[in-house]
């Protein structure tokens, strides 16, 4: 009887169906489409990582103030990117959908 328990354990997930009309989407495909539609939101989040990863190594290093700038220009840029992510919605509220 377990064996077909086993046998049956991923019954659930759907199966991809190219027939239905919409192209199966990797999630490399998704992110490269996605960022052509809104390009400032990946901008957004690598001005944003560097801007903390340099912050946090002037932490480490000890260079106060300049973490501290550093931790400042992260919050512009979480700020912006997430402008910039609310600007994408709203602008892809009024294209019809394909």
């Amino acid at each position: 009887m377990k064996e077909k328990n086993e046998e049956f354990e991923f019954d659930y997930m759907p199966i991809p169906r190219e027939d239905l009309g919409a192209p199966i989407e990797t999630n490399y495909d998704r992110f490269i489409r996605k960022s052509k539609e809104n390009p400032f939101v990946p901008m957004g989040m690598g001005v944003t990582t560097l801007a903390l990863s340099y912050g946090l190594y002037q932490m480490k290093t000890g260079d106060r103030q300049m973490s501290q700038r550093m931790m400042r220009v992260r919050i512009v840029a979480q700020g912006a990117t997430v402008v910039a992510l609310m600007v994408g919605v709203l602008m892809g509220v009024g294209k019809p959908s394909k």
